[in-house]
């Protein structure tokens, strides 16, 4: 599964981005900032535009913003195995 975090890189998304690597997911960061965590994909663009959001959500099957229970989606993830 390839999941998308919006805002990566800065600190709420980078700790989602730490989560979801350790837990083996494919990551994409989506932001306009290199991630710091290596062995994530990163898509440098802008949610707000358009074409940038159609690009950087390819092949995408889940896209995390920042308001989430990352809980529950990991337990969600697992179920799912």
């Amino acid at each position: 599964m390839l999941i998308v975090v919006s805002d990566g890189s800065v600190f709420f998304g980078s700790h989602v981005v730490d989560k979801l690597h350790e837990e083996g997911q494919n990551v994409r960061v989506f932001d306009k900032v290199k991630p710091l965590r290596e062995g994530v994909e990163w898509f440098k663009g802008d949610l707000l535009n358009e074409k940038d959001f159609l690009e950087g959500c390819k092949y995408v099957e889940a896209l995390l913003r920042r308001m989430l229970n990352l809980t529950r989606l990991l337990r969600a993830l697992q179920q799912n195995e």
